[in-house]
């Protein structure tokens, strides 16, 4: 590549590829059409009842193109677990959260559903932790219209 003058090298050693703008490139399109959705077969296994849920073919994509094997991926918002299962079956670190209940009962399921599938197969896979860290779904419903007081919300 540097005989045919492709590479850059800056003042301080470092070598850079040269992309030249009359050069033929496809750019990544903003729409994937690509990636089906759950009505297939292979996607309708995938299915854990949760409203928010994505196909893991677009999470795959979405991992890959983000991060290398052994990285941390994060996910705030876990609801269904998609990505946490995904980065788990693509061999990187993975950190979940959510306040649901049912989105953490939903993760933790899916994720030892990928774990088994990695087992049979011979690949390895992570022990993980599931930590509540308070009762918030509890606290937001009971504050709700100021119906309960005092002794009554601890009650509760």
């Amino acid at each position: 590549m540097e005989k045919k003058g492709l590479i850059h090298i800056s003042s301080t050693g470092q070598r850079y590829k040269k992309y030249y703008l009359d050069e033929a490139r496809a750019a990544v399109d903003s729409i994937w059409t690509d990636i089906p959705g759950f009505g297939t077969r292979t996607a309708a296994r995938e299915i854990t009842g949760y409203a928010t849920q994505k196909p893991e073919s677009l999470l795959e994509r979405i991992v890959k193109a983000s991060s290398n094997e052994g990285d941390l991926v994060a996910d705030f918002f876990v609801g269904s677990g998609t990505t946490a299962a995904v980065a788990e079956k693509l061999g990187r670190k993975w950190i979940a959260t959510d306040l649901g209940k049912f989105a953490i009962h939903t993760t933790r399921k899916r994720l030892i559903g990928a774990q088994r599938e990695l087992k049979a197969s011979g690949k390895p896979f992570r022990a993980f932790e599931v930590l509540n860290l308070g009762r918030y779904e509890r606290q937001a419903y009971l504050n709700v219209g100021g119906r309960l007081s005092g002794k009554e919300k601890e009650q509760a």
